[in-house]
């Protein structure tokens, strides 16, 4: 009787809320890349990177799911600044899946781009994975990559990857660092209101 109450508490927020947040599970926290694992290739982190990651789980009203890692630097970091989004999008249909949209939105809405003048430039000969997927170079005011961002789709699913303060140029670098995490990403699918592997 409690979990059902429960359950009808969860529901009535999320359809009043649009979402709501729920614990991510570690084999959720498995398949994402974290800042950490940078260090092995050249790039310099704080000491207290730790501080300013998280890892969020959202469900939404259409019993959609978000699963996302973030690190933000804090905004009086202004040297050496880093960032890293790494999101996962599990949708009920594949016809919500659509690569060029999202980007689109995401570059052209996002005032962090648009004010200070950053653009795309793809790399059609680099890291490929899923049914669909692009790489872009992350190009800052200087016309010099400052940032990667990869998207990629497979069957309902959608993943995006963000990074600025630092580029990934080459193709044995994305797999070692998201080959594997997105092929485990694959076991998981919507249940009733649930996020679940298969």
């Amino acid at each position: 009787m409690k979990l059902k109450r429960a359950f009808i508490i969860v529901l009535a927020s999320t359809l009043l809320s649009s979402c709501v947040r729920l614990p991510v599970a570690e084999d959720e926290r498995q398949v994402f890349a974290p800042l950490s694992l940078m260090t092995s290739y050249g790039i310099t982190i704080p000491g207290d990177y730790f501080k300013y990651e998280k890892y969020v789980k959202k469900l939404f009203y259409d019993n959609t799911f978000m699963l996302e890692y973030e690190y933000s630097a804090p905004k009086n970091m202004t040297k050496d600044f880093l960032y890293l989004n790494e999101a996962f999008m599990f949708k009920r249909s594949v016809s919500d899946i659509s690569i060029d949209e999202l980007t689109k939105k995401w570059f052209t809405t996002n005032e962090d781009y648009t004010t200070y003048g950053m653009k795309l430039t793809e790399r059609p000969d680099s890291f490929t994975w899923g049914e669909k997927s692009k790489l872009y170079d992350i190009i800052g005011v200087s016309n010099k990559a400052i940032g990667s961002y990869f998207v990629a789709s497979y069957g309902k699913m959608m993943f995006t990857f963000i990074a600025v303060g630092f580029s990934i140029h080459q193709k044995e670098v994305w797999t070692e660092l998201l080959k594997d995490r997105l092929d485990r990403s694959k076991e998981f699918n919507i249940g009733f209101y649930s996020l679940k592997t298969k």
